[in-house]
């Protein structure tokens, strides 16, 4: 198993944008990914003047592809940036009584565990109706970049960000272990900001949690590898191979894998 100090990804140095990261230098079977093309990361709703500089001149940024729901747009839109280009995926739409923001899951605790609400959330990213259409388009979008960078998130930038990532980096012949460990990686970057909500919370007498309430939190503000097999395992289910997924569900065809691989990655 890779270690978590042999590789943390590739940070993006931004201060006002949590779990910013880009997929550049991984290698995979197929190749190495190109630097600065692939971006991920959290929402860009406090992006201050001096990041999106360094997107746009550094990283050379031209599409963002936004997997939150409406609500949760319409709380904390994007910092719009000139000359790049906005999609809206709605990754979960109506699948769920809950968005997929880990501050709506939490309200949610009382009727279920975050276990269960996890294993929900990722069993139906690669069933249902609304996670595959918001999957397809983003493959679509890869696709169709014809030049710079594209940064794909959602609120945390770890489970809707996750799982379309996860699927690029299968794309692009990256290992299971690969793909895991990338996926992990959320909880590296993220976990300052969730101890400082932590400690925040419990800094209020009128909000302090209690020793469940705060385990299930980081369950919900965290990820785990479990979770995203889930995903690929339920897919294998219905589909028989993930390779079958991406074909059915996804209309992800041999010839549109190969532009993918031929516009991400340095064949070796």
């Amino acid at each position: 198993m890779l270690r978590e100090l042999d590789f943390l990804g590739t940070p993006i140095p931004l201060k006002s944008v949590l779990n910013a990261r880009e997929y550049g230098g991984y290698r995979t079977s197929l190749g190495i990914i190109k630097p600065k093309l692939i971006l991920r990361g959290g929402e860009l709703s406090r992006l201050l003047p001096e990041d999106e500089e360094k997107l746009v001149n550094d990283y050379n940024l031209k599409v963002v592809i936004d997997l939150r729901s409406i609500k949760e747009i319409s709380k904390l839109p994007d910092q719009k940036i000139e000359g790049v280009r906005y999609i809206h995926l709605d990754i979960i739409g109506d699948t769920f009584d809950f968005n997929g923001d880990p501050k709506d899951m939490v309200k949610k605790m009382n009727e279920h565990t975050p276990e269960e609400l996890m294993e929900e959330l990722y069993s139906a990213f690669t069933t249902k109706p609304a996670p595959t259409d918001a999957l397809k388009h983003f493959f679509k979008e890869a696709i169709e970049l014809e030049e710079g960078s594209m940064y794909v998130h959602c609120t945390a930038g770890k489970d809707r960000t996750g799982i379309a990532s996860a699927l690029l980096l299968y794309v692009l012949g990256a290992s299971d272990e690969l793909i895991s460990y990338d996926y992990v990686l959320s909880n590296h970057y993220r976990k300052e900001s969730v101890e400082q909500e932590i400690k925040e919370i419990n800094e209020n007498l009128h909000t302090r949690m209690s020793e469940k309430d705060e385990m299930s939190f980081r369950v919900l503000n965290s990820v785990h590898e479990k979770f995203l097999l889930l995903s690929f395992v339920e897919a294998e289910k219905k589909y028989g191979t993930i390779d079958n997924y991406l074909l059915h569900a996804l209309e992800l065809t041999e010839d549109k894998k190969e532009i993918l691989r031929n516009k991400f990655l340095i064949r070796e």
